[in-house]
């Protein structure tokens, strides 16, 4: 119905072969008005490639009748060239040749148009990720609304709310007007007309190569029959000097024979020229480097080559590739056409999606909550922007003018060449008839003088005469023998032969559209594009180049997977960079039973490792998942004592301090903390355990390095060299403190000095009462030295050296708790990045705090037991 209204609209084809002109309808849609039909007259095909002798023409028979084009299309060339040779080189051609080589590549880009083409019939399904982040107005309806709403129990909806919503997207464009199938249709069609122009190609060059062949060969016979001829005049010659110079003769003779040499060795050098310069052709036609051609030294072959059948033009110029791509250029150029009309009727999309969405990746995997979808369906149609869909009409139908034109002069050009070729190969024909018999008439003469001569009867030099007339005989035979070929040849192509191989004789290696090449299924797909095609028919199906059904079904089911892993590599890597991003509430955090009963009162145990900051990413701090653990313990009355167990190198002096705050508010709420140090607890890991309960270290811990770092890297030096100078304009002499660009100032020094060092006093003083020394022993020991956990053991720094059970063990006499009371394992929630991290590993601890000094701001003061991170990090990418 959809495509009767087109073609009732003006949407019209193309007549074909028989018809005396081929009309194209411009139609309009809706309002616009119908424009009208654009006749292109073509000429009628003769009857016969020779016209009468008065010029006139027989009436063209109709499409369709007369011999059948496939039962008169030319032998195979391995059938029509006879000479083995002469195959072999066309053969290594097909398989090399660059020209042949690039035509293949334009049928492979038009097979990935098709495609493409076909692909836009189908839904298309996407699979994606959304990430985002968003922030109302406080004084709006929604952010007012926020701030009073839970977005989870007890939890209220964050200021900036994150958005993760992993899914699957699909939409579909419904073809109701046949847009999407002519647009489809007319890149089949393109993809048959690219491998017809391979096969013009291919045809070229087959009658390329045969054409220098016998070019060849010509030159190297008249190369042979003048070196006879040089040598046979140059002993003449020999033999005069020696008469001149008995007396016998006069100068005169000799002289004349010298110049008879040097211009018959002058054709000989002007010929062995020419042969090189068509073997340098060959060779190219060939894909090969110059190098000698090998060919035989027989006499020349005057069998003429297969007879080709020049009946009925109308079918026989049908096996021409370039006609056969002319039509389906012609067929393409109408489906466009039908595609641009189609494009002013309204169009109607469907979309759907399902997926998860959540604030939080601890979220997203509850179903159904986190479970979105969404159906839409729509119908658009052109109201603002007809203009440019006519005009786009109007152009396709220029290019379908074009399109005729072209196949106009294709016709034209072809039944000339036929003509002239048939015409040329006859006259040629007659021309090695004549030449040979006035060769055979001078061989006459030049016995006839012979004889002459030993009778006394002639002189030598008529004897020459007659042999040079005899050679340029020869010569003309020669080059009457090299048109001859060159003829047969032209005939041959303009008859469309050369792209055929094997289908009455065995299949070679160059078989097929591409040779050698393109194995298997592309012979299969060059013989479907060889299928004579008629552009006047209605709507004559097309051969289907897209892949079979099992084919279709696998490389559907790779893509689907390939989709599949490329969505949960996406998913994982995502939610792997927001993992450590999100904020961990106490009502988030996970507790695990560890050890003894199952009910009653309990210890609560933490093990983190990392540097103390609330960087988070990669190399994430400890600071914001250590709070909340500290604050879940604190408000849970359940819990009676807390084991924390330390992995750090410190870090932040006011995280440090915070943490420090947390533990003291536990053990001042009645619930004792034993702290446990492990591989690294120091600076700011000690600053921390100074407000336990007690502090324990396993017997291999390194602690201490009490003291306050700040670092920072300087480049005005390195700077001065290159030439750059610094031109920050500050508000103060101290607004630049330690400024990497700037050469360092002594007072800029002492002020920071003087940061440090009452950082460093406060330390130093919680080092005092904490564990009950002097100023002098403290300061002493406070120089940023580190200890083992024996060496910390007897200066006082820990309590005891032991392993976490027996820690357990204490802390449960500390809490009064029986040996069996229950322990629980706190830990914040799982993420991907955790589960890669311990896949992929993290580095070592003093590679972790480099890094992580290097991400905190620079000079900001650190309780912090590494080197300086911007110098390590540095030091190692100059490694």
């Amino acid at each position: 119905m959809c495509r009767w209204l087109m073609r009732a609209l003006g949407c019209w084809g193309v007549s074909g072969w028989g018809a005396p002109w081929v009309a194209v309808a411009v139609g309009g849609v809706g309002c616009a008005p119908v424009t009208q039909a654009v006749s292109i007259a073509v000429p009628r095909l003769p009857s016969r490639f020779e016209l009468s002798q008065a010029g006139g023409e027989a009436a063209a028979p109709e499409a369709g009748s007369g011999a059948n084009a496939e039962d008169l299309a030319p032998l195979p060339w391995s059938e029509y060239f006879g000479d083995p040779r002469l195959v072999e080189l066309i053969r290594e051609g097909l398989r090399a040749s660059p020209d042949l080589a690039v035509a293949l590549e334009r049928v492979e880009r038009a097979r990935s148009s098709l495609t493409e083409a076909s692909g836009a019939l189908s839904p298309r399904v996407d699979a994606g990720l959304g990430v985002g982040v968003r922030k109302f107005g406080l004084y709006t309806m929604d952010g007012a609304g926020n701030a009073t709403t839970d977005i989870t129990p007890g939890t209220r909806i964050p200021v900036h709310l994150t958005e993760i919503a992993p899914g699957v997207q699909a939409s579909w464009e419904v073809d109701l007007w046949g847009r999407l199938r002519a647009t489809r249709d007319a890149a089949r069609t393109r993809l048959l007309a690219s491998q017809e122009g391979a096969h013009l190609v291919r045809s070229a060059l087959v009658a390329d190569i045969a054409s220098a062949w016998f070019e060849l060969l010509a030159l190297d016979h008249a190369r042979a029959a003048l070196a006879h001829t040089a040598a046979t005049q140059a002993d003449a010659a020999r033999v005069a000097r020696l008469q001149r110079e008995a007396g016998r003769a006069s100068a005169l003779g000799a002289q004349q024979l010298d110049a008879l040499v040097a211009e018959t060795r002058a054709l000989e050098v002007e010929a062995s020229q020419r042969a090189r310069e068509v073997e340098a052709r060959l060779n190219v036609l060939l894909g090969r480097f110059p190098q000698t051609v090998a060919r035989p030294a027989s006499a020349l072959s005057f069998e003429p080559l297969p007879a080709l059948s020049t009946a009925s033009p109308a079918a026989q110029l049908r096996n021409r590739p370039d006609v056969r791509q002319a039509e389906l250029e012609i067929e393409a150029a109408r489906l466009d056409r039908e595609a641009a009309l189609a494009a002013l009727f309204p169009s109607l999309s469907l979309g759907a999606s399902v997926g998860l969405q959540a604030f939080s990746p601890a979220y997203l995997l509850r179903l159904p909550e986190s479970l979105a979808y969404s159906l839409l369906g729509g119908v658009a149609g052109p109201l603002l922007n007809r203009d440019a869909l006519e005009a786009q009409l109007q152009g396709a139908t220029a290019a379908q003018r074009e399109a005729l034109y072209a196949y106009q002069r294709v016709l034209l050009v072809s039944f000339a060449e036929v003509s002239t070729s048939l015409a040329a190969l006859r006259a040629c024909e007659e021309l090695v008839t004549h030449r040979r018999a006035q060769r055979r008439a001078l061989d006459r003469s030049v016995e006839t003088a012979q004889m002459l001569f030993g009778a006394g009867r002639a002189s030598y030099l008529e004897v020459l005469a007659a042999q040079q007339s005899a050679l340029r005989a020869e010569l003309d035979v020669v080059e009457a023998w090299r048109r001859q070929r060159v003829a047969a040849v032209a005939l041959y192509r303009a008859l469309g032969g050369g792209w055929r191989e094997g289908e009455g004789a065995g299949r070679g290696a160059a078989g097929g559209l591409g040779g050698g090449a393109r194995p298997g299924g592309w012979r299969r797909r060059a013989r479907s594009a060889s299928v004579p095609h008629r552009p006047h028919a209605k709507r004559a199906p097309m051969p289907d180049s897209t892949p079979t059904a099992p084919r279709r079904l696998l490389s559907g089911c790779l893509f689907a997977l390939l989709v599949l892993v490329c969505f949960v590599v996406g998913l994982v890597a995502v939610l792997a960079a927001l993992g450590e991003g999100v904020s961990v509430s106490e009502a988030q955090l996970e507790e695990e039973h560890h050890s003894g009963a199952s009910e009653g009162d309990a210890v609560a145990l933490v093990e983190l490792s990392g540097v103390i900051a609330r960087g988070e990413g990669r190399e994430g701090g400890i600071t914001a998942p250590l709070l909340k653990m500290l604050q879940r313990a604190a408000h849970d009355d359940g819990v009676k004592a807390l084991l924390l167990r330390l992995n750090t190198p410190g870090g932040s002096v006011t995280d440090s301090d915070l943490i420090y705050h947390e533990v003291k508010r536990l053990r001042e709420a009645g619930k004792p903390v034993l702290l446990l140090m492990d591989e690294t607890c120091a600076s700011g890991g000690y600053y921390v355990s100074l407000a336990a309960s007690e502090v324990w270290a396993l017997p291999t811990s390194i602690t201490g390095s009490v003291g306050v770092i700040m670092s920072g890297l300087n480049f005005s030096r390195l700077l001065s060299r290159h030439g750059v100078e610094d031109v920050s304009i500050a508000s103060g002499g101290n607004k630049a403190l330690l400024s990497p660009t700037r050469p360092v100032d002594p007072a800029h020094e002492a002020l920071l000095k003087g940061v440090v060092d009452e950082l460093y006093e406060r330390f130093l003083s919680l080092l005092v009462a904490a564990r009950g020394l002097e100023e002098p022993a403290a300061r002493a020991l406070a120089d940023g030295r580190v200890f083992t956990a024996r060496q910390a053991l007897d200066a006082k720094l820990i309590d005891r050296v032991g392993y976490p059970e027996e820690a357990l063990a204490r802390l449960k006499e500390l809490a009064k708790l029986p040996s069996e009371a229950r322990v629980v394992h706190y830990r914040a929630p799982s993420s991907v990045w955790s589960l890669l991290g311990a896949a992929l590993g993290g580095g070592s601890l003093e590679e972790r705090a480099a890094r992580a000094a290097l991400s905190l701001s620079s000079r900001q003061p650190l309780y912090l037991y590494a080197p300086d991170g911007a110098s390590y990090l540095l030091l190692r990418g100059l490694r």
